[in-house]
């Protein structure tokens, strides 16, 4: 199972992915983002419930939630907010 710690350290390791990514980059940000999913939702009480509001619907395959995953901009973007969540409460 997935931990939040992990997944955050993955996500810094990605470096400038929206100006100079590649395609092993967009899989690595796909994966992550699954495993946040997961290590998410196990610990979603400790976290904003915007988060919780969109991987609840995402997890339950919400048609518009899964269409906007789908875009792997938006998937970095939210794993970039909840980066920066996790930093500024110092979390991680």
């Amino acid at each position: 199972m997935a931990n939040i710690g992990n997944v955050l350290y993955e996500f810094e390791r990605l470096g400038d992915f929206l100006n100079k990514r590649t395609k092993e980059d967009e899989e690595r940000v796909y994966r992550i983002f699954e495993e946040f999913v997961a290590a998410f939702w196990a610990r979603r009480a400790e976290f904003p419930h915007e988060f919780e509001n969109d991987i609840g619907l995402y997890r339950q395959k919400h048609p518009p939630m899964v269409k906007r995953f789908e875009d792997i901009e938006i998937r970095y973007l939210c794993l970039s907010d909840f980066y920066d969540y996790c930093r500024l409460m110092k979390i991680y």
